[in-house]
């Protein structure tokens, strides 16, 4: 999907909190199981077609690439900065409001009243 750097994070995050999950309450089997069992779930939910999405998977139907990410993260820094966040889909935007508090690009109170002024401006 083209997010692989953000997947290795995500997993090193995950084994910084969870350095050893057989330690913890996780039953073996689910730990055991865990990876093909992911690994299914997306490409069923991603990659499978859908006769209610015109016999397309979801992957062809919501397009989300690299490109669409930097979209999402300049508009984070626009409206952190109260700067109109240009032409990006309304769709954009919470995830815009996301990365821009992850960030702490500004105080979640300028974030959350700049999102909204966009959202009814539109």
């Amino acid at each position: 999907m083209g997010f692989g750097t953000e997947a290795e994070q995500y997993a090193r995050a995950w084994t910084r909190i969870y350095p050893n999950p057989r330690a913890g309450t996780i039953p073996t089997k689910v730990l055991e199981t865990f990876p093909k069992a992911c690994a299914l779930a997306v490409d069923t939910m991603c990659f499978r077609p859908y006769s209610s999405l015109g016999n397309k998977t979801l992957a062809q139907v919501f397009h989300f690439g690299r490109k669409d990410q930097n979209m999402i993260e300049e508009a984070a820094q626009r409206l952190a900065a109260g700067i109109d966040p240009g032409i990006v889909p309304e769709r954009y935007l919470i995830g815009a409001a996301r990365h821009a508090l992850d960030k702490r690009l500004a105080r979640p109170g300028v974030i959350t009243e700049n999102f909204y002024k966009e959202l009814v401006r539109r």
